[in-house]
C-alpha cells in the first residue's frame, strides 16, 4: 500500500509548467530563455494569500497588490527541477520547493508555489510544434510488451521506470536496462517483465 493516495478526480486542472535557463548577458545582466513547456494534470488547492504593499514615489499613490500562496500535486515527472515555474489563470508562480512523495515509486510531486507578480501572463511556449508531451502507463504484472496506438510514429526521447531512466533501442533485442521502440505499430517491449503498479514515462514528440 501507497502512503500517498489521491482521488484522479482531484486532478483537474491543467496549468502549464515552463523550464528555463539563465546566463549572464553583455549588459552584466541576466538572460532568461525557455527550453520547454508543457502541460500537466494537477490537484490544486484553495489560494491563500493577502495584500502586499508595495511603495511608489512621493507625487504617486501607494499601491497594494494580492499575493497568493498554492499547494499543487502532479503526478512525478522528471521535468520538474529548480528552475522551472508554473502559469495558471493568467498568473506566474514560482515553486518554492517541492517533495517527492513515495521516494522509491516516483508516484507524486507535492510543490509548494508563490504568485511572482500580480500582472496578467501569456504560457511562453515558444514553438508548440515542440512542446514536450508524456505517456503514463501502469504495469498489470509479467508483461514485456505494451502497445500503444497514441505513440504510433512518434519520436521517443525518454522512458523511465519507476523514475529510473532506460535506454531506447529502435533495433535488436532489449537486455534488461533497455527498452525497444517499433514506431510502426507503438510498441515497447522491455528486456525485463513489468512488476504490477510498476510506472512507466514515456516522453515524446
Amino acid at each position: 500500500m501507497y502512503r500517498f493516495e489521491y482521488k484522479i478526480g482531484d486532478f483537474n486542472c491543467q496549468p502549464v509548467f515552463e523550464n528555463w535557463t539563465y546566463a549572464p548577458d553583455e549588459a552584466g545582466g541576466v538572460e532568461k530563455t525557455l527550453n520547454n513547456s508543457f502541460y500537466q494534470w494537477a490537484r490544486l488547492t484553495p489560494r491563500t494569500g493577502g495584500r502586499t504593499f508595495i511603495a511608489g514615489d512621493i507625487t504617486e499613490n501607494n499601491q497594494t497588490t494580492w499575493i497568493y500562496d498554492m499547494e499543487v500535486v502532479i503526478r512525478y515527472t522528471p521535468l520538474i527541477d529548480s528552475d522551472t515555474t508554473m502559469v495558471w489563470e493568467g498568473k506566474r508562480y514560482a515553486i518554492n520547493y517541492f517533495t517527492i512523495q513515495d521516494e522509491g515509486k516516483k508516484r507524486f510531486i507535492r510543490m509548494f508555489v508563490t504568485m511572482t507578480d500580480d500582472q496578467s501572463v501569456t504560457p511562453s511556449i515558444i514553438n508548440p510544434a515542440q512542446m514536450i508531451y508524456y505517456y503514463n502507463y501502469t504495469g498489470v504484472g509479467g508483461e514485456t510488451e505494451v502497445v500503444i496506438p497514441q505513440l504510433i510514429n512518434k519520436t521517443i526521447f525518454g522512458v523511465f521506470k519507476d523514475g529510473i531512466s532506460i535506454t531506447i533501442i529502435v533495433v535488436g533485442v532489449p537486455d534488461t536496462s533497455e527498452v525497444l521502440y517499433e514506431p510502426a505499430t507503438g510498441t515497447f517491449t522491455f528486456g525485463m517483465p513489468l512488476y504490477s503498479g510498476e510506472r512507466i514515462i514515456i516522453q515524446y514528440l
